[in-house]
């Protein structure tokens, strides 16, 4: 049988590992802005309009 300290202490644990798991996601959560970026990128990408990083290095003489 499982003592009530031990099933106390395992919950704290878990506690504070959703903590940290609900803080890095509020940290990588994407805002509007930054999806309405990635929705216009797409919609470049599928158009054709984007230069590969060795096309602009030529370009540029790199």
């Amino acid at each position: 049988m499982v003592s009530e300290d031990a099933i106390m202490n395992r919950l704290d644990r878990i506690e504070r590992a959703v903590g940290e798991v609900r803080k890095q996601l509020a940290d990588s959560s994407m805002s509007e802005e930054d999806y309405a970026a990635l929705l216009a990128y797409r919609e470049e990408k599928k158009a054709g309009k984007l230069h590969s990083h060795k096309d602009v290095k030529k370009t540029l003489g790199f």
